[in-house]
Parts: structure tokens; sequence; C-alpha cells
């Protein structure tokens, strides 16, 4: 069974000066606990460029495969084509609940997807 939590594009903002969507990683290659959401504590999922990764992190392209990604958090772009049998997400301020319709609406101002 495999389960994983996917955050869209700019939910969740790296640390100052790395990309928003994946994780900074460490020197000895181990990741960043950079998604933090009450106790709730992740890293995104690696990046493609990340280099040397230590051991049990899985390459971007694997995360959603291999056990280690489990401890992950992969966005939109990377989960795309993956099956998983539960998935949390992660709404940013780009998404937000409208109690009034009863709906969800979009807010493209507050987006940061240049996709």
């Amino acid at each position: 069974m495999k389960n994983v939590v996917v955050a869209g594009r700019g939910v969740i903002p790296g640390p100052p000066g790395s990309p928003a969507l994946h994780t900074s990683r460490q020197p000895d290659g181990t990741l960043v606990y950079d998604v933090v959401i009450g106790d709730y504590r992740r890293p995104w999922n690696a990046r493609s460029d990340a280099g040397r990764l230590a051991p049990g992190i899985p390459k971007e392209s694997l995360w959603a495969y291999q056990a280690g990604g489990l401890e992950q958090v992969g966005f939109v772009y990377t989960a795309q084509g993956f099956e998983f049998d539960y998935v949390g997400v992660i709404f940013g301020p780009d998404l937000v609940f409208d109690p009034k319709g009863n709906c969800w609406r979009g807010v493209p101002e507050r987006s940061s997807d240049a996709g």
C-alpha cells in the first residue's frame, strides 16, 4: 500500500534562496525538513540535480516508488502518472474554500505557479 502527501506549487516555500518545489540537500546528502505544518515535518522530494543523496533517499523520478519516498512530500508535477492507495493534499493560499458558495475558489494572485 502506497501513501503519499502531495502539495501544489508554491504551497510551502523552501529555505531562503532555494526553489520552493524541491527540498534542499545537506552536504551529507540528507534532505532538509522544510515542509513544516504544526508538528508535521517532512522534506520535499529530492531535486533531479541534487547530486549525491544519502542512502535510502530516492532520486526525484523514483520518490513515489521507493520506500524512502514515504518520508518525502511530492508535488503535483512529480506525482503525475503514479497510482497511490492514499493521498494527502496540502492546499496553499491560492486555493480557498468559500463557505458562502460552498465551493473551492482559485486565487491566481496568490499562486507562484509559472506553468
